[in-house]
């Protein structure tokens, strides 16, 4: 019965603050005071005000979208770039601001290169704990610094960790940008070699995946390695790489 009488509360209130009706930060403090009883996805009138992170898109078509997160890191990005240039793959770069600031020549180049910058918060912090203006001071500083060294504003972010929280939805929501996550991850812990990383990822695209890449902070040679075994793969398959502009042009799955 509580939820059966909340839940439209809820929804109708969270509609009201995306306009003058309401303070802008009255949602995000109801939605903080039920989330950790309730299942992000438990409430689907939430979605009529705040549009949901994307992880796949609905299609027939064998394409794929390729995403990387936590760079630029000079360590790795240029062998990377060459990857993909080989393989003619265009790809997303979510970039962390602090790492594009101390290297700005690099993530130029990315753009160059024709790849899309991406907004990753400035400093990887813990989304989880962070109020709305801080959100807010996150994502406005990456996508003011991005758009200086490209010319073009974000309008992708990915959160740290994909940790999703209505903070972070507001935030999205007031710099325009959409919440991207993902369909697969090229790492992980089960898959200790790079042969046995791309045999997993591609095991598990289908079509619209989103596959997700890590190309800075920490060691990622592995997955330098694992890139063009799971490129080749996919080809191999009859996949395709296409950029996310094109990919959301498709219907997305809110999953």
């Amino acid at each position: 019965m509580k939820k059966t009488i909340l839940t439209p509360l809820i929804a109708l209130l969270l509609l009201l603050s995306t306009t003058a009706l309401l303070p802008g930060d009255f949602w995000a403090y109801l939605w903080e005071s039920v989330r950790n009883t309730w299942d992000y996805y438990s409430l689907p009138l939430y979605f009529a005000a705040y549009t949901p992170p994307v992880r796949v898109v609905a299609t027939t078509e064998k394409i794929a979208a390729l995403t990387f997160d936590d760079g630029p890191d000079p360590r790795y990005a240029l062998r990377i770039l060459q990857i993909l240039d080989e393989y003619n793959v265009k790809a997303t770069f979510f970039v962390i601001g602090q790492a594009a600031q101390e290297h700005p020549e690099l993530t130029r180049l990315i753009y160059q290169q024709g790849h899309a910058l991406a907004n990753h918060t400035y400093t990887h912090p813990g989304v989880d704990s962070l109020t709305l203006p801080e959100y807010n001071k996150q994502l406005s500083r990456t996508n003011h610094l991005l758009q200086q060294i490209s010319g073009a504003r974000p309008v992708y972010y990915r959160p740290p960790k994909g940790i999703v929280t209505a903070e972070g939805m507001e935030a999205c929501r007031r710099q325009g940008l959409q919440m991207v996550l993902w369909t697969v991850c090229l790492e992980n812990k089960n898959s200790p070699t790079p042969v046995e990383m791309a045999e997993r990822a591609a095991a598990r695209t289908k079509p619209g995946a989103i596959i997700l890449v890590h190309d800075g902070r920490l060691n990622r040679q592995k997955s330098v390695e694992a890139l063009p075994i799971l490129l080749k793969t996919l080809q191999q398959k009859g996949y395709s790489f296409v950029t996310l502009d094109y990919l959301l042009q498709q219907r997305a799955r809110y999953i």
